[in-house]
């Protein structure tokens, strides 16, 4: 029975280090960054894929594995991607930046997050 209080007490003592410690707005700011960051990471792995395969050939297999995702919005994304690729010289430095922005962020928070927990 005494074994039980304790685990009780040691959960006590993790919820309320983990809310003094602000824990949920760390993964939340985490969960934000990385988010932001992935977006930027799958435009530029587009773009370097677009040199290895045929642009079309591409754009069919990106277009193939959104559509039980987005449904009939996987055409529209893949057009636009088009768009994209056809300008990737201007674009692929511009989302290199967006890309090192928002994972600065992101490697700061969890460089913070982690300073918190040990």
């Amino acid at each position: 029975m005494e074994s039980i209080a304790n685990v009780f007490r040691f959960f006590k003592q993790v919820l309320i280090s983990f809310r003094a410690n602000q824990g949920i707005v760390l993964a939340g700011a985490i969960a934000y960054y990385s988010l932001l960051s992935i977006i930027p990471m799958f435009s530029l792995l587009i773009i370097a894929l677009s040199h290895l395969i045929d642009e079309q050939q591409l754009l069919t297999m990106v277009q193939n594995n959104l559509s039980p995702i987005f449904g009939t919005q996987a055409e529209a994304i893949t057009h636009q991607m088009e768009i994209f690729l056809q300008n990737r010289k201007t674009v692929s430095w511009i989302v290199l930046g967006v890309l090192l922005f928002f994972s600065s962020f992101a490697f700061s928070v969890v460089e913070s997050a982690m300073a918190t927990i040990f």
